[in-house]
């Protein structure tokens, strides 16, 4: 068994410097008080509300809403960035942890401030806000802060975040030993 057979992040991109980057913000977060014990992610997501000085809806999508064009082209999460608040898009057909995990993800890059500059499709925009807006390039470049896969940096960050941050949530089980056993939590 190679080593990228038993990191299964090794697959997806997830590098030591992602991981690196996930346990300072982690850190960080914890010595502010921003990460609830016992875990609740509603009191996480007030903590990001707090921090980032914005109200954050968590916005249940069908999943309809997440099929793009290419087969494969499939995403579950999106941050949508308003002037005063933050909407926060994830899948409801999943299962709860892997909302979660969503959540927790697109919470990261909030967290990380990376720069939105992700995909949105018309269709998507349409099913958000209806006929308010018909300059549909404008909402996308304005509003969107998602991408499909760990091909880049905050992708892959995110992922680490999310990943450190839930792995220590839920009843232990091989999937999430693995996980903490990544970042010296085992």
């Amino acid at each position: 068994m190679s080593a990228r057979d038993s990191n299964p992040k090794a697959f997806s991109g997830v590098s030591a410097a992602d991981r690196r980057a996930a346990r300072a913000l982690y850190k960080q977060l914890k010595e502010r008080g921003a990460i609830p014990h016992p875990w609740s992610l509603p009191a996480f997501v007030a903590s990001c509300e707090h921090i980032s000085g914005r109200a954050i809806q968590l916005l249940p999508q069908p999943l309809e809403f997440w099929q793009t064009s290419g087969p494969g082209d499939c995403m579950t999460g999106m941050l949508l960035t308003l002037p005063n608040q933050y909407l926060l898009l994830y899948r409801e057909s999943d299962a709860p942890r892997y909302q979660e995990h969503q959540i927790a993800h697109e919470l990261a890059h909030l967290l990380f401030e990376h720069e939105g500059a992700g995909r949105i499709s018309d269709r998507q925009i349409e099913t958000l806000f209806g006929d308010i807006f018909t300059d549909t390039d404008a909402v996308r470049k304005a509003l969107t802060h998602n991408r499909i896969g760990l091909s880049n940096e905050q992708e892959r960050q995110a992922e680490a975040f999310a990943d450190l941050l839930l792995a220590d949530t839920g009843p232990h089980d091989p999937d999430v030993e693995h996980t903490r056993r990544l970042f010296g939590l085992g």
